[in-house]
C-alpha cells in the first residue's frame, strides 16, 4: 500500500492479492481518500503455474528464483501488482509501481518466468505500461 497527504486529503492505494489457488495467482487494486473508498477492481487472474515457476527475472537480465532485493518475492508467490506510490489529483487517484508480465520458457518443459515492469494507474485503470519487455519500476509520482 501507499499513503499519501494532498491538501486536506488522506489518500490510499494498494493491492490485495489472494494465495495460489485453482485459478493460479489473482490480485485487485483499490484506492480511498479521506477512509472512503474510491475504487476497487474485480480480482485479476494470473495463469502462472506454481511447479512450472522458474523465477523472477533480475534487473540485469539473468534469471534468478526469488531475488533477496525483491520484498514481493515470497516462496511461488506472485503479486500480480504492486504499488509504491499514490498521488491525487481532481478527483482522482494516480499509483505507481510494477506490474507482472509473465512469459514461458522452453527447455524441454515449459518453464514460467516473471518480470515486473513499470505501471501507472488512475483510479485502478492501467494508463501506462512500460513497452519493452525490461525488468523495472516506478517507485514515485507527481501528478500537476
Amino acid at each position: 500500500m501507499a499513503m499519501c497527504v494532498k491538501d486536506n486529503d488522506v489518500v490510499v492505494a494498494g493491492t490485495l492479492a489472494k494465495y495460489f489457488n485453482k485459478k493460479g495467482y489473482e490480485a485487485k487494486m483499490f484506492g480511498e481518500v479521506n477512509f472512503r473508498r474510491k475504487y476497487e477492481t474485480e480480482f485479476e487472474r494470473k495463469s502462472l503455474k506454481r511447479e512450472r515457476f522458474y523465477g523472477f527475472v533480475s534487473v540485469d537480465g539473468t534469471k534468478t528464483s526469488y531475488p533477496e532485493y525483491d520484498m514481493g518475492a515470497q516462496g511461488t508467490a506472485s503479486e500480480v501488482f504492486h504499488v509504491f506510490d499514490c498521488d491525487y489529483s481532481i478527483g482522482s487517484i494516480y499509483s505507481t509501481g510494477w506490474g507482472e508480465r509473465e512469459y514461458t520458457h522452453n527447455t524441454g518443459y515449459t518453464y514460467y518466468i516473471v518480470r515486473r515492469c513499470a505501471r501507472v494507474w488512475k483510479d485502478g485503470k492501467e494508463v501506462v505500461q512500460q513497452y519493452e519487455n525490461r525488468t523495472s519500476a516506478a517507485y514515485n509520482i507527481k501528478v500537476m
